[in-house]
């Protein structure tokens, strides 16, 4: 079963890269590119963004910022678990710290360079296929069965 990832960006060059450092990776998954920030909220206010095992927000999205995309995920329940990489060009601590304090499991500044992207997509990509297995699987000690 592929890991759903949805990616909020309105740059066309910015998503083409993103998917290039995406190729990279290994594993089964399914990319799910939004241009419209407010495309993508109507997805989650009616929940069937709840697809998606791994959420990439730029955060400068024009009217709505990809940090306020963040806050929203993580006041709705049923987004709360997602794990949010914030995918951005900028490179100021005070973004990295509030996007962290809001949830973010971590912060990628964009740049030619793709390593640090395809590194960061490793580890969700691995966190959410684990998080994948430990839905399906019972782990239950001997005592548990008696």
């Amino acid at each position: 079963m592929p890991i759903e990832i949805v990616l909020v960006e309105d740059s066309v060059s910015d998503a083409i890269l993103f998917e290039e450092a995406l190729k990279t990776v290994s594993g089964p998954y399914e990319l799910t590119v939004y241009s419209s920030p407010d495309v993508f909220l109507n997805e989650v206010k009616s929940g069937s963004a709840i697809k998606y095992d791994i959420a990439v927000l730029d955060v400068d999205l024009g009217a709505i910022s990809g940090l306020e995309i963040l806050k929203k995920l993580k006041e709705d329940e049923r987004y709360s678990d997602l794990p949010v990489i914030m995918y951005t060009g900028h490179d100021h601590s005070s973004i990295v710290i509030q996007a962290l304090k809001c949830g973010a499991q971590n912060y990628i500044v964009k740049s030619a360079d793709l390593s640090t992207l395809e590194a960061a997509l490793g580890i969700e990509l691995v966190k959410a296929a684990f998080k994948g297995i430990r839905k399906k699987t019972s782990f239950e000690s001997p005592e548990d069965k008696e």
